[in-house]
């Protein structure tokens, strides 16, 4: 499906109860709450924590 010149690919439809018609499902790749945190760890590890506020130096 197109939106506003970009590609997304659908994966299929749900009846919307609201809208009362079928919506499409997108198929956008998605990363766990567990990899992100993973990958913040590893960031910090790497570079320091860069929000950290610079009055509890």
């Amino acid at each position: 499906m197109k939106i506003n010149d970009v590609y997304y690919p659908v994966a299929g439809e749900a009846l919307s109860k609201k809208l009362c018609r079928d919506v499409p499902l997108f198929d956008i790749p998605m990363m766990s709450d567990k990899r992100w945190n993973e990958l913040v760890a590893e960031q910090k590890a790497k570079h320091g924590d860069s929000y950290k506020a610079k009055a509890l130096e």
